[in-house]
């Protein structure tokens, strides 16, 4: 099977294609040598090592009975992040606030089997908006 241009056309007037031009080229072979010029070096072919002062622990609280009472989940000493989650059971929605007092009303709202990744390492003031709930966090800690 044969493939005909009609009009003919040569091969010079065709554009390219996805803009694929020589100054596009150029354009972004400076992108990527100025990204790669930020980037840091790796010493003598190397690896780097997380230092002794970087180690990562972890610590896990549970409350299986949250009502709508304000309640605290205390971050340990040396948190940096936690991992939160409302239990997927739960048949009302939880609220959370990192370093206030939730209530009822007010504070980031937690539906079941929702979960977030935060950084910081305050303490949680966390309720439920109705009933009870369990909820669960994970600390990331420097130890």
């Amino acid at each position: 099977m044969s493939v005909y241009l009609w009009p003919p056309v040569s091969v010079t007037t065709i554009p390219p294609v996805g803009g694929a031009t020589s100054a596009n080229q150029v354009l972004q072979l400076a992108e990527e040598t100025s990204i790669n010029s930020k980037l840091p070096a790796l010493v003598g072919g190397k690896i780097p090592v997380l230092s002794t002062d970087q180690v990562q622990t972890g610590s896990f609280d549970e409350d299986q009975s949250v009502s709508t009472t304000p309640e605290t989940f205390t971050a340990p000493a040396g948190a940096f992040a936690c991992f939160i989650e409302a239990d997927d059971t739960n048949t009302t929605n939880a609220r959370i606030v990192m370093g206030g007092v939730s209530s009822s009303t007010s504070g980031i709202q937690f539906q079941a089997g929702r979960s977030e990744f935060y950084q910081g390492g305050s303490n949680i003031s966390y309720c439920m908006e109705s009933g009870t709930g369990k909820l669960s966090v994970q600390w990331f800690i420097k130890s």
